[in-house]
């Protein structure tokens, strides 16, 4: 999922713009010699990301 906006007119020298992702990653872990699974493993960050930004 991924989320963003950009705030104030275009026309402006100044900008704000804001980023939210979401990532849900997943894993096995198995052994190489058998394939036995040994574990799982999930990861689901956040990503929050600001910019500013001011055309000269």
């Amino acid at each position: 999922m991924h989320r963003s906006a950009r705030l104030g007119p275009r026309h402006h020298r100044a900008a704000l713009n804001l980023d939210v992702k979401y990532a849900k990653l997943g894993s096995d872990v198995k052994l190489a010699a058998n394939g036995a699974k040994v574990s799982a493993v999930q990861l689901d960050p956040m990503l929050i990301g600001v910019g500013v930004g001011y055309r000269f």
